[in-house]
């Protein structure tokens, strides 16, 4: 006969010891300002899942290479990202040290977004469309709607406790001048964290040459009002021309319109070539980031232009090249200002333009291209430059001289 044993269970099962070596941490954060994309599918919102684990590390991982490896380049860089955020390639795969899991509740379409077909509930031609226009319409003629801000969602991290400066940089970087979704640069997504982070004197500290500028005179509006007046001032230095701010504006002070018209060969009897030929052809705003899309209107004038860059010492072209400058709210001592920030990129500054034709017909033969940096954007007619012969200085000079932002 089978005898059966039994066994006696304790009533109380031992506890696991903590491994003090390994922290787990939850930050709560608040959507200020409205999120563009973030789903699978670029440009749309996922009412579903609105903030993915993919997206969140992929922006951490972004602001520690800013503030935890600036300086770092090649091998040592290689070795401390993968060290922490894993590494994937086609011979080799090392996981992260950091586990991120998100908890997002699902938007309410009633009334948990902003709608293209009721202009976001924003001013038409306002400053706010400067940083939505790519869903306003897309290349087939789609509008998209975008998340309301006031969405709350936590991320919880697990990771070596020697990763500790490491992950609170990057997270108060992400907090202070990135955001979720897409267009962060152009202050969409911009986010607020309920836990306490490395303040922005700190991030000045661990990136000495990033510029941060704020506005004076505003400093009790929300993140909404401030997102709106930084936007203003930057639209208001690239879009100068005559009769700015009118139903009909003219044309650009800047040369990139007749610079293709130069190396065209095509414009309309209404606008003959009136730049000087000494800064032709050239694209100084080809430093603030890239592609730009240039659409030509009148008859006569050259096909829709799509402009990309090639790096300094490669062949390839890129196909973008993100902007050095950020336009967005930014919490400074307790209260949202309207905020530009510069992270210097010496990319940009030597980044070649390259001209293609946007439907088709390939790159635009452009002999005599000047660099995006160049002694003669400083007596441009009009002065859209300020005297400058970069438009990063430029825009600097602008801010702060015609608007009324300062160095913080």
């Amino acid at each position: 006969m089978r005898v059966i044993q039994t066994l006696d269970v304790p009533q109380h099962l031992p506890q696991i010891p903590p491994d003090n070596n390994i922290i787990t941490e939850t930050y709560t954060f608040t959507l200020e300002t409205p999120m563009m994309g973030g789903g699978i599918e670029s440009p749309e919102v996922c009412v579903s899942e609105p903030v993915r684990v993919p997206s969140v590390r992929g922006n951490l991982r972004e602001w520690w290479r800013i503030f935890r490896a600036n300086g770092i380049t090649g091998n040592e860089l290689r070795e401390s990202e993968s060290a922490l955020w894993g590494m994937a390639s086609r011979n080799f795969t090392k996981p992260s040290s950091v586990n991120i899991s998100v908890k997002c509740p699902p938007i309410d379409e009633d009334n948990g977004m902003r709608y293209y077909d009721e202009d976001f509930g924003f001013e038409r031609y306002g400053p706010e469309s400067y940083a939505l226009f790519p869903v306003v319409e897309d290349k087939d003629g789609n509008g998209h709607d975008i998340a309301m801000e006031g969405l709350k969602f936590s991320v919880t991290l697990t990771y070596p406790a020697t990763a500790t400066d490491d992950i609170r940089m990057a997270i108060s970087g992400w907090v202070n001048f990135g955001g979720i979704g897409s267009r962060t640069r152009r202050g969409l997504g911009t986010l607020s964290c309920s836990e306490e982070l490395p303040g922005i004197d700190e991030l000045k500290q661990a990136h000495p040459t990033m510029r941060i500028f704020t506005m004076r005179g505003a400093k009790n509006g929300t993140a909404l009002g401030a997102w709106r007046l930084a936007l203003e001032a930057y639209r208001d230095f690239r879009q100068q021309r005559t009769n700015a701010g009118s139903n009909h504006p003219g044309r650009s002070y800047f040369p990139e319109p007749d610079s293709l018209r130069h190396i065209t060969g095509h414009h309309s009897t209404r606008h003959p070539i009136i730049m000087p030929q000494n800064v032709l052809p050239s694209f100084p705003r080809a430093v603030l980031g890239l592609p730009i899309v240039f659409h030509f209107k009148d008859h006569g004038e050259p096909d829709t232009v799509l402009l990309r860059g090639r790096r300094s010492g490669f062949r390839n072209v890129s196909e973008r090249m993100s902007s050095p400058v950020i336009t967005k709210a930014l919490r400074v001592n307790g209260v949202w200002r309207p905020a530009i920030v510069i992270i210097p990129n010496e990319e940009a500054l030597n980044v070649q333009p390259v001209a293609f034709f946007a439907g088709g017909g390939g790159e635009i033969d452009s002999p005599g291209m000047k660099p995006v940096k160049d002694n003669s954007y400083a007596t441009l007619p009009h002065n859209p430059m300020n005297g400058q012969d970069n438009a990063i200085d430029g825009l600097i000079h602008y801010i702060t001289h015609t608007k009324t932002f300062t160095e913080i």
